[in-house]
This record gives structure tokens, C-alpha cells and sequence, in this order.
């Protein structure tokens, strides 16, 4: 058995031999629990807060490519001092498209849910600027800067059913203006390897980039390029990042409700669909069907 950990959380992630992950109400960890951060394309820009969203809105091409589905809290923002996801890696699609084939799961925090910077953990089946290949995934721990270049952490090889922890935080958060030193790290909880960028640290990728940032806008996405079919999506149907949480500059969770959203008409047009649930206070599940 091994205990995930999360700083001033009140609840205990733990792994079981049989690479089960429960919940244990009462525990707390440490802040090195896991990130990652996803592909080229991350934040294109978060539609408004409807349940059906128009395709003029949508990242790259209308309909076809970009954001598929997503959670998202549905309130104002606040400054933010981290967040935290769990999920799997889903199994592999029953078809490979020709010639590429990219899909994204990601949880993450922007500067706003149309502004760069963005801040990501980043599962891909396939490539993106930070590399991969076919026929895989990967999970890498991904900066889209303020003026849209990428910087990367170190690449992950995962296999289906390997255990995932994203997480993002922030240190020497200013309570006046919102900004903090951001860290990303991506965990394979179930190879114990993990992908890590930072604005201070060590066993990383340090860039300045991440320094000194104000992030307002979290999500979980399950974002798409080149697909022509429902068969070159995960077989699984749908992932589930569970036990989401966010928290704000001074460490405090965060208690606002989140939504799902659906982008209108995309093709291929399959069982999208979003289901929130909160199995705890301060805890959201958030499940991408797809």
C-alpha cells in the first residue's frame, strides 16, 4: 500500500497492491504528488459557460478539431494556489487514423479561460510539440507561455491502466496581487516515474516562465485533432478524473460547484457527454464520455 499525498488537504489518496486507488477521509501528505501538461494545442480558448456551445467558439477548426468536452467550475474565478487531479490511462482505440491521430486528456490552470499562460499535465495518445509518437501514450508536463511557445518536461511512456496524478501548485503566492512560483508535475503513480517543470526546484526542468504567475482558470479537457471516427477514441468509452481539487493563494480549498460542457456539433459525432459528481466536500469527479 502507498500513500499519494497532497499538502493541506484533509483527505489521503492510497494506492493499493492490486493498483486499486480509494479515498481515506482524515490523512494528509506532502506536495509531491504528480502533474502533467498537454500538447501544442492546450488552451485555445474556453468557450463561455453554456451546456451547448457554438463551434465558431471552439479552438481550431469549427466542428472538427479542439476541445470536445470539459469541466470547469461554474462561478467567478478566484486567484489560484493549485490544483489536483486523478485519472487513469484509458485503453487503447480499436482503430489508428491515418496519417496522425492526437487525442489529449488534461487537467490544468490558465490565466484566464481565454488567456495564456496555461499550465497543464497532459496524457496523449499520439504526438505534440513536446514530441511522443503513434500508436501510444505519453505524459508530459507542458508550459504554453504568455506569447504561446511551449516548454516541456521530460516525456512519459504509460501503459493502459496505469494511475495518473496531475498536479499543479503554487509557492511564495502574494495574498495582494494573486501571483506565485508555479511548479508542474506529472506521476505515473503506477511506474512511480513522474514529468516535472518548476520555477524552483530540482529534479525538473526550471524555466523562469513559470514564475511569478496569477492563473484564475481551471479545467479538465478532453481535447482532439485528425480524428475521422468514434473507433480511434480510448476503447473505454470515457475517462474519469477523479478527486479534483482546487485551492486558492493562502492553501485554502476551494468549494465551488463545477459543470460539464459539450461542444455543439462536433464531428465525429459520438456518445459525447459530461457527468459531475462530488464523492466529498471540496472533491469533484469529473467524467469525459466520449
Amino acid at each position: 500500500m502507498q500513500v499519494l499525498m497532497r499538502h493541506e488537504s484533509r483527505y489521503a489518496l492510497v494506492l493499493l497492491a492490486t493498483g486499486i486507488v480509494i479515498l481515506v477521509a482524515g490523512l494528509t501528505w506532502p506536495a509531491n504528488a504528480g502533474l502533467v501538461a498537454p500538447g501544442h494545442e492546450s488552451l485555445h480558448g474556453l468557450p463561455p459557460l453554456n451546456q451547448a456551445v457554438q463551434p465558431s467558439f471552439v479552438p481550431h477548426v469549427a466542428g472538427t478539431s479542439g476541445w470536445v468536452e470539459w469541466g470547469a467550475p461554474n462561478s467567478a474565478y478566484t486567484a489560484l494556489g493549485g490544483m489536483e487531479s486523478i485519472w487513469p490511462v484509458p485503453g487503447l482505440p480499436s482503430s489508428n487514423g491515418k496519417p496522425v491521430q492526437e487525442v489529449y486528456l488534461w487537467d490544468g490552470i490558465s490565466a484566464s479561460p481565454l488567456v495564456y499562460p496555461l499550465l497543464q499535465p497532459l496524457l496523449q495518445y499520439g504526438t505534440s510539440l513536446c514530441g511522443g509518437g503513434s500508436n501510444q501514450y505519453w505524459f508530459v508536463s507542458m508550459l504554453v507561455t504568455s506569447s504561446g511557445s511551449t516548454i516541456c518536461g521530460r516525456m512519459l511512456g504509460v501503459s493502459p491502466g496505469d494511475t495518473l496524478i496531475g498536479y499543479v501548485s503554487g509557492s511564495s503566492c502574494s495574498s495582494s496581487t494573486g501571483k506565485c512560483d508555479w511548479t508542474i508535475q506529472s506521476t505515473d503513480v503506477s511506474t512511480g516515474r513522474s514529468s516535472l517543470l518548476y520555477c524552483q526546484g530540482s529534479g525538473g526542468t526550471q524555466t523562469n516562465y513559470l514564475c511569478n504567475l496569477a492563473l484564475y482558470a481551471p479545467q479538465v479537457v478532453l481535447e482532439v485533432y485528425y480524428l475521422n471516427s468514434c473507433s480511434e477514441y480510448p476503447a473505454s468509452g470515457s475517462t474519469t478524473f477523479r478527486t479534483t481539487t482546487i485551492w486558492n493563494t493562502n492553501g485554502n480549498t476551494l468549494y465551488t460547484p463545477w459543470s460539464g460542457y459539450v461542444t455543439w456539433g462536433f464531428t465525429p459525432a459520438c456518445s459525447y457527454n459530461v457527468q459531475v459528481s462530488q464523492p466529498y466536500s471540496g472533491l469533484w469527479s469529473v467524467q469525459l464520455n466520449y
